[in-house]
């Protein structure tokens, strides 16, 4: 959720400081996921935040603000990253380049003594309108649960109205 007032990606750097034990992060727009980084450790991430945070700001201010993101966005993300599939390279410094790519995603990072240090993974497949779409289904249903939730709410304080005039 991005802070009110928060129009320069400056500012929303300093909006969103990273949370404690923090490793990574999974950056969304009015269109879905735009991407995610996930760092080894809490002190590597501190030191990339800025810059990963301005990489996704340009977009996610250029939206209308949102204050929620459907349920299962992450979740439905986080399967298509373990799905695609992944190749390791030859790193010109140490450890090996992670690569992937699929009609979904492209993704990159490093790995070293077979741990991965850094993995950043972006949407290339979708459409703008088809994310969109995605995102639409999902507050619909969203929406339609609120609204289940919302009649019973209603139903239960009409009872309980009933039931208080009939004590009376």
């Amino acid at each position: 959720m991005r802070r009110k007032g928060s129009g320069k990606p400056e500012e929303f750097v300093q909006g969103l400081p990273p949370l404690e034990g923090q490793v990574g992060a999974i950056f969304f727009s009015q269109a879905g996921v735009l991407g995610a980084g996930l760092f080894a450790a809490r002190d590597l991430f501190a030191r990339a935040y800025g810059k990963i945070i301005r990489s996704s700001a340009f977009e996610a201010l250029s939206d209308p603000q949102r204050e929620t993101i459907p349920a299962g966005v992450a979740k439905r993300w986080r399967c298509t990253v373990l799905e695609t599939p992944m190749s390791l390279h030859p790193s010109p410094g140490a450890g090996e380049n992670i690569q992937c790519a699929s009609g979904k995603l492209i993704g990159s990072g490093l790995c070293r003594q077979d741990a991965c240090v850094h993995f950043s993974c972006f949407s290339v497949s979708k459409t703008p309108e088809e994310l969109k779409a995605e995102l639409s289904l999902n507050a619909k249903a969203l929406e339609t649960k609120e609204n289940e939730w919302e009649a019973l709410s209603d139903r239960l304080s009409l009872m309980e109205s009933h039931e208080r005039e009939r004590d009376s």
